[in-house]
């Protein structure tokens, strides 16, 4: 057995850490041989050190069991192993029954925890020109946070937050639902079906013209005893576009998806979420693109929409106009400059850990997330695909007490022209 030159306590020391940087590394099957060689204080630091690797390893499972393994892996150095040790000691993976965290400061927990989240140590303000965020060091790193980006005052959100509004205005979203040339009109369509005679298409477009209101779908079944099925057949034909069934509806799963407002103006009936990244919209008797593209930019899902039987729509929007919705905020306003501080308030008000903002017809529609979102679904302004026309990545379905809604409507001059 090699002894250790105790005149030197430099070297006593080297020592004692590469026998122990040994029983990390080593296979199970050398782990008897190394702790033979050791003085009693080497064997007892190298049985401390398996049994923490052994308890580590048997923690955790799937990714955290394999995240956790890593930090034996002998390509890496020593300071990583101990770096990546206190990393997951801070948040909470690991535990061990033979030593205890309570060496970590409440402090130096703050500063690992957001670099697991992946935040980074000191988050930098979202405005370029800003001169004074060095001097913010009093305001939190991690909220608010609008889009992926942190701001480190009122002043530079609500910069950050006026070339939002400037982007949704210079969109080419309309102002409202837009009549759809199709072509070729439902009439004929059932027509060249053989679901009704070309006499009964007269008499009926004579009473929709009469009454002045009713589509003509609707007067062909009331006065040709259509099924209802072949009118959603031939309107699912006319769109392009699948039949949606609502056989399998849960509305408070769906609830915290849409505000409440959006389906009660546009028509519009989130039906369900599959897979967790495809969430199913139907329609009465007309899609809305404009507000499939809304909802697919701000939840991140790709949305599939389709028409719903009449019957079968209008007991599921009665079942959805019922349900509890998450917290919403009304709000008005003629200018940009208006729009960008009122939400730029409301934004410092929650301080949020995710805010998103788009534009549906007339409405600005933000979004802010009380509780931390995954660092993956963090969008990075128009990069991450929040851009007109792109998607941001997918985030979980929230719950009621997660989200907050602010809509405000914008009713310049240009908006009432273009409706």
């Amino acid at each position: 057995m090699p002894l250790l030159n105790l005149r030197n306590p430099l070297r006593a020391q080297q020592a004692q850490k590469k026998s122990s940087r040994e029983a990390m590394t080593a296979p199970p099957w050398k782990e008897s041989s190394l702790h033979q060689t050791g003085t009693d204080e080497s064997l007892a630091e190298s049985q401390k050190t398996t049994a923490m690797r052994r308890a580590a390893e048997s923690h955790g499972t799937g990714s955290e069991a394999m995240n956790t393994t890593m930090l034996w892996n002998r390509n890496l150095t020593w300071e990583q192993r101990e770096q990546g040790e206190r990393l997951r000691r801070a948040n909470g993976l690991l535990s061990w029954p033979s030593e205890s965290t309570s060496d970590i400061s409440l402090a130096e927990r703050a500063v690992l925890r957001p670099a697991m989240e992946g935040i980074p140590f000191f988050a930098t303000c979202m405005n370029p020109d800003c001169q004074t965020n060095w001097l913010k060091l009093w305001r939190r790193r991690r909220v608010p946070r609008m889009e992926g980006q942190w701001a480190c005052s009122a002043e530079c959100m609500h910069t950050f937050v006026e070339s939002a509004v400037a982007r949704e205005l210079n969109g080419d979203m309309p102002w409202g639902p837009q009549p759809h040339r199709h072509r070729m009109p439902l009439g004929l369509i059932l027509l060249k079906q053989g679901c009704i005679t070309e006499e009964q298409l007269r008499t009926a477009l004579e009473a929709q013209r009469t009454a002045g209101k009713g589509r003509i779908g609707a007067w062909l079944m009331r006065q040709c005893n259509l099924p209802e099925e072949r009118v959603t057949r031939a309107l699912a034909m006319q769109w392009g576009c699948p039949i949606l069934p609502v056989t399998i509806h849960h509305p408070e799963s769906v609830a915290t998806l849409i505000p409440r407002l959006f389906l009660d103006s546009f028509g519009l009936l989130p039906i369900r979420v599959a897979s967790g990244r495809l969430l199913y919209l139907g329609f009465e008797d007309r899609l809305d693109a404009a507000a499939t593209l809304a909802i697919s930019r701000m939840t991140g899902l790709r949305v599939e929409s389709g028409v719903v039987p009449a019957t079968q729509y209008l007991r599921a929007h009665e079942r959805m106009m019922d349900a509890a919705y998450p917290k919403t905020l009304l709000m008005e306003a003629t200018t940009a400059l208006s729009a960008a501080e009122k939400l730029t308030e409301a934004i410092e008000r929650v301080r949020p850990h995710e805010a998103r903002l788009v534009r549906l017809h007339q409405y600005f529609w933000l979004r802010m997330w009380r509780t931390p979102v995954p660092s993956s679904a963090r969008s990075v302004g128009s990069s991450a695909g929040l851009s007109i026309g792109g998607a941001a990545a997918p985030l979980p379905v929230p719950r009621i007490h997660q989200v907050e809604d602010v809509l405000c409507r914008y009713s310049a001059q240009q908006v009432d022209e273009g409706i």
